[in-house]
């Protein structure tokens, strides 16, 4: 009867030793996760952090390119380009009778493929 007990006294603590070492195996693995995730949860503030700076930047980049926009519409043009502006319609105006007549010839040509002529 007392080699029985024996017997089954150790075979308990063997299997308290499996427990404990499983249990040993699973709390390494939790901790392994957690730095894991904190890792991840540090990369992605700073990643989200990184990106709100740069949207940031771009905010401000856009306003300044806006104020800037609007500070060059209030100037008067210069004379060079209101010259150059002026000489250009008057180009437009001379040429645009000619344009027209060979706009006309070649939708006639288009029409009239050189088969039917």
């Amino acid at each position: 009867m007392a080699d029985r007990l024996l017997q089954k006294e150790v075979e308990l603590n063997e299997k308290h030793e499996e427990i404990l070492a499983r249990r040993e195996a699973l709390l390494r693995q939790a901790e392994i996760r957690l730095g894991d995730s904190q890792d991840l949860s540090a990369s992605v503030a700073h990643h989200w952090n990184q990106a709100k700076q740069r949207n940031q930047d771009l905010i401000e980049e856009i306003v300044q390119c806006q104020t800037d926009a609007k500070i060059q519409a209030a100037r008067p043009l210069s004379v060079t380009l209101t010259t150059l502006k002026e000489k250009y319609w008057n180009m437009v105006e001379q040429e645009m009778p000619e344009w027209k007549e060979e706009v006309k010839k070649a939708k006639k040509d288009r029409s009239n493929p050189p088969s039917a002529r």
